[in-house]
């Protein structure tokens, strides 16, 4: 039985001829190659080895390097400094998984956020309305560096392709990134909305949609890890 490997994702699929699409990126029929499992002489594996090496060497020498700004000036002396600070931040965070360690903050507390707002709503607890503004705070300012971590990764790890899993990805986290501010700011300016009953109702809708984008992006993130 044959074997195709997904290029994006990784995903293994047995058969005469790859899938339509991937089951899990979502990426073409194109994107798959087959695996070719070698059955050559001894002396074979260690030459492709070999080459495989120098492949991975070379990997990067064609790829565009940032060029810095010139000159001994404040700006061009600052602006040196700060990506040269940005790539080495940026590989360090890719280096050591920040995105997997940095989005399972906001992925946890905005559950527990909506759950403060229904316990207000059903104990008509101010105090419970307060801790649901502050989930919704953190979140807010933890996102950018979750957006910013899932952008690299997304660009190194899987070549910035524009499959229906990462175009689903990047669409819950807009949505996560707008709303999350909103509702703050709803609940900031107006701590009394949740017991109003038509304020009420808007708020935990909306809240539900943030919930719902949250939930769906993090089942596939569990598709890229698990490959299911």
């Amino acid at each position: 039985m044959k074997k195709w490997k997904c290029t994006v994702c990784g995903y293994i699929h047995e058969g005469p001829e790859p899938p339509e699409t991937c089951p899990v990126c979502g990426a073409d029929k194109s994107k798959f190659e087959e695996i070719v499992e070698d059955v050559k002489q001894e002396a074979s594996p260690s030459v492709e080895q070999e080459s495989r090496e120098e492949e991975a060497s070379t990997a990067g020498q064609d790829a565009p390097k940032r060029t810095y700004a010139q000159g001994s000036g404040f700006k061009a002396v600052a602006g040196r400094a700060f990506w040269k600070l940005f790539d080495l931040s940026s590989d360090l965070m890719v280096r050591f998984k920040a995105h997997p360690i940095l989005v399972h903050s906001p992925n946890g507390v905005i559950p527990m956020s909506f759950a403060f707002c229904v316990l207000a709503v059903l104990f008509k607890s101010q105090g419970l309305a307060t801790a649901a503004l502050f989930s919704l705070i953190y979140v807010a300012f933890t996102m950018p560096l979750v957006l910013f971590s899932g952008y690299l990764d997304w660009k190194e790890k899987y070549g910035g392709n524009l499959t229906s899993l990462f175009m689903t990805k990047i669409a819950c986290g807009g949505i996560i990134a707008v709303l999350t501010p909103a509702l703050a700011i709803w609940l900031f300016k107006n701590p009394s909305v949740l017991e109003v009953e038509g304020g009420r109702a808007a708020f935990l809708i909306t809240h539900l949609i943030l919930l719902a984008a949250a939930t769906v992006a993090g089942h596939m993130g569990g598709k890229l890890v698990f490959k299911e």
